[in-house]
Parts: C-alpha cells; structure tokens; sequence
C-alpha cells in the first residue's frame, strides 16, 4: 500500500494486515497521523486517534508507543509538537533497524543456527546482514497466518 490519505486508511489497513508487523504497522499509523495533520489537524481530538491506533491491533507494542507519542505531543504543545514527534519516531525508527543490522556481526559468531517464529522485517533485515555468519536459519510455520511457510 502506498502512503495512506488518512489515519482511518491506514488503520484499515493495520487491521486487515496478516503478514507483516510491529515496524510496518507503526510506520502505517504514523504516516496516517501526518495524512491527518496536513489536512487540518489531530490534537483536537488526541485521546480518540490515540484509541483508535491501539484498536487497530491491540497485541502490536509498537501501535501503543505511536499512541503514547500522539498523547504526549499533543498535551504538551498541539499538532506542530505531534509532527515533528512524529518526525523523530520515523528516524528513530530507520536508525534502530540500521543499528540492530549493524550489530548483527558482532551478535552472530560463523555458524550460528538462528530461528524465528513470525514474520519480522526487522528480523529478516539482520538475517540477512548476518547471512555470511549464520550456519543454518530455522524459520518455523505460524498459525493461524502461515507465516514461514515457503
């Protein structure tokens, strides 16, 4: 899905995700948040936006960090305050998957047997920057999604 037009879009489309996870839902959410304040506004109702991100997958950590960003912002200085939070996060976000490739070298002595349970961009991008490290890469099938199935 391309950049959503609003924060109902992308939350619709948080909610009918099955395959990918807490990085892109929060990505979503965030670029809908600011969909949303190029067309007039959040913080005007701060505590319904910040529901309504948490609902979409009441599981995913990451949605309930977005909405503690969109609380703390807004009460603190309104829709400027939430957009450049929003700024942050995204770079936050882009910094932390570099890192954490970064640091898979150091992480992942030769041979290393590695698995995973579920479908994670993140996950896979440190897999992959440790590929020339890992002896063997276990990617179990999750139900009821069939993640890691090939």
């Amino acid at each position: 899905m391309s950049r959503p037009s609003s924060l109902r879009e992308a939350l619709e489309a948080v909610r009918a995700e099955r395959v990918r996870g807490a990085a892109w839902s929060a990505r979503m959410a965030v670029e809908g948040l600011l969909a949303e304040l190029e067309g007039g506004g959040v913080c005007g109702r701060a505590e319904e936006a910040a529901r309504a991100i948490e609902e979409a997958n009441p599981s995913m950590a990451s949605l309930a960090n977005v909405a503690l960003v969109v609380r703390r912002a807004c009460g603190e200085g309104g829709d400027g305050a939430l957009r450049e939070a929003l700024g942050r996060l995204l770079y936050y976000m882009g910094e932390a998957r570099r890192l954490l490739r970064l640091r898979a070298m150091e992480v992942f002595p030769r041979g290393t047997r590695a698995a995973t349970f579920s479908y994670s961009s993140t996950v896979e991008a440190v897999l992959a920057e440790a590929r020339r490290f890992l002896g063997r890469v276990v990617v179990f099938e999750s139900r009821p999604g069939g993640e890691g199935l090939v």
